[in-house]
């Protein structure tokens, strides 16, 4: 497929595949300098042979494996990382490529900004949910004391480089997890985008198959050009927390007991504070119906545990987008319109779980 560029100010993207891309160029400016690969089992087993066969570039460069998995999304992993990274000598100069999903971009990007002051930075994302997501805003972090993303920085990768070839090493819960982030970038794309989405998922779903690049581009850039409009998550941003104040919850409720892949939680996240937004008079009750529906219909259920009020609400006091000692959400009106820091109350967070 011929390649598709997002430049901005802050914000460099390449989709496509790797060796059409930019990429073996922007190796060259690092000819004289270390180079470092970090990737977790999986990415290592999958997706890393392709990457040293394919660029003479990296014949020479050092491989830092992760064991896979959100526990590696912390500060024991994040020090091991910095003491690895002074250990082999590495100036601001030397280059980090983090080739993994989630985790990996999260961990690794967060190291690079942080090592002495910053690191120079490529990620390539190889899951659906790190290329439409996590990859993409210079949003790095660790999870702490149970808490996801509560130690972080905001620090733009030098490239970003999103190849869907990477999409055929994933296992299928592992790209439904990603269809729970796509279908978030659906909704805030607007009335088009969602039909699109809801249409072709159907149709990706019950066939196990990938979505269109044609689509996958099309959702990405919801995210770059918000991210790029705010790059600090000082205004209109927010709206990327759609679906994550109570999937956070979610997810950290069952960390321990019944683990749950993010995108399952943020697709349930989504449901639930559509249901809240419903209750508040912002958001058609037939609406929020339909998007329940679909989530039911094709994501893994969520265990009776994760619908208490009691227990959620710890992680809900926790949750970074609260404000005046009120818990907020991005509350949803329609597709392609919604409401930033609207509040919510225990009472309604237990009718909206009972429902």
């Amino acid at each position: 497929m011929t390649i598709q560029r997002f430049q901005g100010t802050a914000i460099q993207l390449d989709f496509g595949s790797l060796t059409d891309s930019s990429f073996p160029q922007k190796l060259e400016q690092f000819a004289t300098q270390k180079i470092l690969i970090l990737v977790d089992e999986n990415t290592q087993q999958h997706c890393l042979d392709y990457l040293l066969t394919s660029f003479e570039q990296l014949s020479h460069a050092e491989v830092i494996v992760l064991p896979p998995g959100e526990e590696t999304k912390s500060i024991e992993y994040a020090v091991q990382l910095w003491e690895l990274l002074t250990d082999y000598e590495v100036t601001k100069n030397d280059l980090l490529i983090c080739l993994g999903g989630g985790v990996v971009s999260d961990l690794g990007a967060f190291v690079a900004s942080t090592y002495k002051r910053g690191l120079h930075c490529i990620l390539i994302p190889t899951t659906l949910l790190a290329m439409i997501d996590a990859a993409i805003g210079g949003k790095n972090g660790i999870d702490f004391k149970g808490y996801k993303n509560l130690i972080g920085s905001i620090a733009q990768p030098e490239h970003i480089y999103i190849d869907p070839g990477f999409l055929h090493t994933l296992p299928w819960p592992e790209y439904m997890s990603g269809l729970g982030e796509a279908l978030k970038h659906s909704l805030i794309g607007g009335p088009a985008l969602w039909a699109q989405f809801k249409k072709e998922a159907t149709l990706v779903i019950e066939n196990k198959q990938a979505l269109p690049s044609e689509l996958l581009w099309e959702l990405l850039q919801v995210k770059t050009t918000i991210v790029e409009q705010d790059p600090f998550e000082k205004g209109s941003r927010q709206i990327l927390n759609l679906g994550h104040t109570l999937g956070h919850a979610f997810e950290a409720v069952l960390f321990d007991s019944s683990p749950i892949a993010h995108g399952v939680a943020v697709a349930w996240g989504l449901v639930y504070e559509a249901k809240l937004a419903s209750i508040q008079g912002l958001l058609d009750p037939a609406f929020a119906q339909e998007l329940s529906a679909f989530v039911s219909a094709y994501f893994t259920e969520l265990p009776e545990v994760a619908l208490e009020a009691s227990a959620l609400a710890p992680y809900l006091n926790q949750d970074k987008k609260n404000l005046d000692n009120q818990w907020r959400y991005a509350a949803l009106k329609s597709p392609g319109a919604y409401l930033l820091n609207q509040s919510f109350e225990l009472a309604q967070l237990e009718a909206v779980l009972k429902s």
